[in-house]
């Protein structure tokens, strides 16, 4: 117990180096995100005054053609002066629009880069989420391994097995037949082979909270057990089997 509690240390060590590996790789991916989201935003606004300065431009252009209009009959002087007036507000719309095309093109460029690095952001962030499920994973089942070196030597099998074995042993007379469990309390690893109790594990489904009964009376009964103790879907599993296991497995173990 102790080395697989040693073992899924490590594992939760290994889980949260990942963890703050990803995490910099999310910073790291961000950076040029965020830099390029900066420089949209900025683009952006120049645009904008790009556009105002241009809306005033054909405004004042507009403004001296009327005057030009309503001044035909002036003075040569006065014409001159009007149309120097009505070509420097031609000229200032020309630079107007040469500040939008370049404007524009660079917040094209802005958003193809922004639509290339987001995916990478994205699986990033779904990389880390993975991780932190992992390392609270092996930092429950460390948990819970700790609890039973204290004396609750269930625990270990999943965090509601205790209660439900003490719910079980309670209601004994209740039960028309044997109710066996949690398997995994039937189960020992002979030493020398600790290293195969993860495959021994997989190889039976890895049901170690499960229990047993033999009838359908039974079974309903401890349906109703589970949620007393508020069991979730997952854990202290049920399995129904002929009632041939009758007190055939109250000391049983298994060697590997």
């Amino acid at each position: 117990l102790k080395e697989r509690m040693n073992r899924l240390t490590e594992e939760a060590k290994e889980a949260a180096g990942a963890k703050s590996n990803l995490e910099a790789e999310l910073k790291k991916a961000n950076a040029p995100l965020k830099k390029r989201q900066q420089d949209l935003s900025h683009m952006k606004r120049e645009e904008n005054n790009a556009k105002k300065r241009l809306k005033d431009a054909t405004r004042h252009l507009q403004d001296a053609r009327n005057q030009v209009i309503a001044a035909a009959g002036s003075a040569k002087t006065e014409e001159a002066r009007r149309i120097a007036k009505i070509q420097k507000a031609e000229q200032t719309l020309a630079q107007a629009r040469d500040q939008v095309d370049p404007l524009q093109e660079s917040i094209s460029l802005s958003l193809q880069k922004y639509e290339q690095l987001e995916p990478h952001v994205d699986q990033a962030k779904h990389n880390v989420s993975q991780v932190q499920s992992q390392l609270y994973a092996v930092s429950k089942k460390v948990k819970d391994l700790k609890s039973s070196s204290g004396g609750n030597s269930l625990a270990v099998f999943g965090q509601k097995c205790a209660a439900m074995r003490a719910k079980v042993d309670s209601m004994r007379r209740k039960f028309r037949g044997p109710v066996v469990g949690p398997l995994g309390a039937y189960l020992k690893i002979v030493e020398g082979k600790e290293h195969l109790a993860k495959i021994a594990e997989s190889a039976i489904g890895g049901g170690l909270d499960r229990f047993i009964v033999t009838n359908d009376e039974d079974r309903a009964l401890f349906m109703k057990l589970r949620q007393d103790v508020n069991c979730s879907s997952r854990e202290c599993g049920v399995l129904q089997l002929v009632s041939r296991i009758r007190h055939t497995l109250s000391n049983t173990i298994l060697f590997f």
